[in-house]
């Protein structure tokens, strides 16, 4: 190989001979090593998951994954953030080309496909030292919207509003035997479960409680409790709902 500047990325064959003072021959033969010239920084290439597609509440985790294109550092370390404004550092105990972490979905988030949004590069070098430049996020299925669908809904339902509604009610009185309604319009669909029992809403008759069964509405915004009026409650001034009345059992 001629002397001078190696200034190509690549594998070089490289003789080297190194001589002992005070000695005619070499006391170090060292030849047909080679030697690699890398100036190539390390790439984003990927973002993805491990997790099966689905909704995810508050407090569930998911593990996401950054792939480089050649590895990295064992000390290497990634910053994403998520298009629910969260932040999730990704890292490895030893060399390779992939970073992983863990996201725990906090309190009211909400993201229809999670997906990450932007990337700081804490400190990512391979392994010539080359530091990773910061590019695009990578997009379509290279990212996590395109390849999974992973739903955040961390954000609790409200109540919008009430509706109560009778039958049999005769000359604008209720009376035992009669069915009484209540329609709760919350701010989003609900999906009920009665595995552990059924959802009841207290109705406030005059001194008395009366307890209305969730009836339906499971997948809608508007779930509907009923109740038949027994003959022990007398109240002049009608059906009451108070505050904080909702039971979900």
């Amino acid at each position: 190989m001629p002397a001078g500047v190696l200034s190509a990325d690549g594998d070089y064959d490289v003789g080297v001979s190194v001589n002992a003072v005070g000695y005619n021959t070499p006391k170090v033969d060292i030849s047909s090593n080679e030697l690699s010239i890398d100036r190539v920084a390390p790439t984003l290439l990927r973002l993805s998951t491990s997790n099966p597609d689905g909704s995810y509440v508050q407090g569930a985790s998911i593990q996401i994954s950054a792939t480089f294109s050649e590895d990295v550092a064992a000390d290497a370390a990634l910053t994403v953030v998520l298009d629910t404004g969260e932040l999730v550092q990704l890292s490895h105990s030893s060399v390779g080309d992939t970073l992983s972490g863990t996201y725990v979905v906090g309190a009211g988030k909400s993201s229809p496909k999670l997906n990450v949004v932007n990337y700081r590069a804490g400190h990512v070098n391979d392994l010539a030292g080359n530091a990773m430049v910061l590019g695009d996020v990578p997009s379509g299925a290279d990212n996590l919207a395109g390849s999974s669908a992973i739903a955040i809904d961390s954000v609790l339902p409200t109540i919008a509003s009430l509706a109560l509604s009778a039958n049999g009610a005769q000359n604008n009185t209720l009376n035992a035997g009669d069915d009484v309604s209540v329609t709760v319009n919350f701010s989003e669909p609900i999906t009920v479960n009665t595995s552990a029992g059924t959802p009841q809403i207290q109705l406030r008759v005059g001194a008395s409680t009366l307890l209305a069964n969730y009836a339906s509405g499971s997948g809608s915004n508007a779930l509907t409790f009923s109740a038949t009026i027994p003959s022990s409650v007398n109240d002049s001034h009608g059906i009451g709902i108070d505050a904080n009345s909702l039971s979900l059992n």
